[in-house]
């Protein structure tokens, strides 16, 4: 529980609210857990989450709506053109306080992390948690695999370093039915089936993600290195028909 005292005067001045658990604030988590940092120290109370300028643009506009939705705050947007990168930051000590009361690490480093209990004890929570995770940190792509000649065979990846929360998210995707693979620092999905089963339970809100899924749907195959907008140039000559999962 968070003390009253945790409200800056700049804080109340905003009117921020801090809200309930809930579907929101699981995937919110996923996030910040994927590509995600918070700095607390004296009167630095900054959250940011980190994506990729060009590929990320509107997945960047959903983060930036959930922000909202769920503090009454509305974030900064900084566009890095040097490092190709677009940052998402909320200034708020009460935020701040918020996130740390679930023992998410300050600093840039982010190690030892773990997936807060409620989460966990909640599928529905899990399933948003494990979306915000992949949607940040994690990616769909389609190999050339045994026969196939081309960029067909389904890979859902993340990529984690931090050995604790790699091998929690293997358990909470077993936990839910899903078989995936294993390595040192990573975990997969492969083949169409479990692809499917993570869109149909799952899902994504990151465009950067769906239109790699979308182009499959449509040739069976999704050419390597493509970009956001040829992707979706090759769905639909205006991408008014594409819709979230």
């Amino acid at each position: 529980m968070l003390k009253k005292e945790t409200f800056s005067i700049y804080d109340k001045l905003r009117n921020i609210k801090i809200p309930k658990k809930s579907k929101k604030l699981a995937e919110f988590f996923g996030i910040l857990y994927g590509d995600g940092y918070l700095i607390n120290r004296g009167r630095i109370h900054r959250i940011g989450i980190t994506l990729n300028l060009k590929e990320d643009l509107f997945y960047a506009k959903y983060v930036k709506k959930l922000i909202e939705d769920l503090f009454n705050l509305k974030p900064t947007i900084k566009h890095r053109e040097k490092y190709g990168s677009l940052e998402i930051i909320i200034h708020s000590k009460i935020i701040a306080n918020f996130i740390l009361s679930f023992d998410f690490p300050s600093g840039y480093k982010k190690d030892k992390l773990k997936i807060p209990s409620w989460i966990i004890e909640n599928k529905i929570f899990l399933k948003a948690f494990l979306r915000g995770v992949f949607d940040t940190d994690g990616s769909l792509f389609f190999a050339k695999r045994g026969t196939y000649k081309r960029n067909e065979y389904p890979v859902i990846e993340i990529k984690i370093h931090d050995k604790i929360f790699i091998n929690q998210l293997e358990i909470s995707l077993k936990s839910l039915g899903f078989d995936c693979i294993r390595a040192e620092n990573k975990v997969q999905l492969n083949g169409k089936s479990w692809m499917e089963k993570w869109m149909d339970e799952i899902g994504t809100k990151n465009m950067n993600q769906l239109s790699r899924y979308l182009v499959w749907k449509r040739f069976k195959y999704c050419p390597l290195k493509t970009n956001l907008m040829e992707r979706l140039n090759l769905i639909s000559s205006d991408g008014r028909n594409i819709r979230l999962l």
